[in-house]
């Protein structure tokens, strides 16, 4: 199988957490994802909330991209419980449209609050990769209650 991109938008966004769940991940860049927006709203196996996405005109939600080995995406899907692949068109920083699988939840809920760990891994992989301050600080306003994590996956 050949290698695939990966639109990371959650803690997997920082480079030792997707190392962690795919060996041989490659780092490709930063994504833009238009007219969809992050939201924290997939309950997570810990009950609290995850990142996620959904369609949104005229919002963004950035990331980064990564090439996966093969058995890269079998490995995501046993670390991201309650998501499904799906096939998304980042712009990267030169403009260009990469098609990238990524995963997305429809187990929602906007009543769940993430924990503040999970939350500084977001604003911890977004200053890693240096996604736009303003982006930064909205993760930095994410609403999370106290609380830790389990696993790669923040299961």
């Amino acid at each position: 199988m050949s290698q695939r991109c990966y639109f990371a938008y959650g803690q997997h966004m920082a480079t030792a957490m997707m190392g962690g769940c795919v060996a041989g991940a490659h780092l490709v860049g930063r994504g833009q994802l238009r007219e969809w927006a992050l939201s924290l709203d997939h309950m997570g196996a810990d009950g609290s909330a995850k990142a996620n996405l959904r369609r949104d005109p005229g919002a963004e939600v950035w990331g980064v991209i990564y090439r996966l080995p093969a058995g890269g995406l079998a490995a995501l899907d046993a670390a991201l419980l309650g998501y499904r692949r799906v096939e998304l068109d980042p712009v990267d920083d030169a403009g260009a449209v990469r098609p990238c699988t990524a995963h997305l939840s429809d187990i929602v809920d906007e009543t769940w609050t993430a924990v503040d760990v999970y939350r500084d891994q977001l604003v911890a992989g977004a200053r890693e990769h240096a996604l736009p301050e303003t982006y930064v600080e909205a993760l930095e306003a994410l609403p999370a209650k106290p609380g830790r994590l389990p696993g790669c996956g923040g299961r």
